[in-house]
């Protein structure tokens, strides 16, 4: 199960693994949770938002871009557990499961993108959620998100932080 406290910090980690939308690299939400990281955790994610800070939005933009649109590092979660056959069967078994749970996904999204998982897991009635479901849900981010990390880490990228926080919280 994860813990409530968990869930605060998966909601603000999921907004940081989006596209950069807005001029200034918002760290708002963050900076109201940010207690509830281990001292460590904190100041090596301090130290991301510190970098952020520094960097234009087109340079944010351009780093999002090469980290997960190019190469083999995807936010994608069934990317890294299955081929292509059976990764057209978790999709559609996730979206099953976000309409069962009255979870709405945007019509652009696939299911299995790493921020919109996490929102899921943050929204979702995790005490009267089916245990299959919340236990098939996480699984899919825990092992997707290991070899995220792992990819990020060889590559001493940036978001490897928030990746690793993200694992943190299971």
């Amino acid at each position: 199960m994860i813990k409530e406290m968990n869930l605060e910090m998966l909601s603000v980690l999921s907004k940081v693994l989006v596209y950069p939308q807005d001029e200034k690299f918002d760290v708002s939400e963050y900076r109201e949770v940010e207690s509830l990281f281990s001292e460590e955790k904190r100041k090596t994610i301090d130290g991301f938002f510190a970098e952020m800070e520094t960097k234009s939005i087109e340079e944010q933009r351009e780093l999002y871009v090469n980290t997960f649109d190019f190469g083999k590092k995807s936010l994608h979660m069934s990317y890294y557990l299955c081929d292509d056959v059976r990764r057209g069967t978790v999709l559609h078994r996730l979206k099953l499961m976000y309409e069962f749970c009255g979870f709405e996904v945007e019509a652009e999204e696939l299911p299995d993108y790493l921020p919109l998982m996490l929102e899921f897991l943050v929204n979702a009635d995790l005490a009267n959620m089916e245990s299959d479901i919340f236990t098939f849900v996480t699984s899919v981010v825990r092992e997707g998100t290991t070899q995220l990390n792992r990819a990020l880490l060889e590559e001493q990228n940036q978001y490897a932080i928030i990746t690793s926080a993200v694992l943190d919280c299971f």
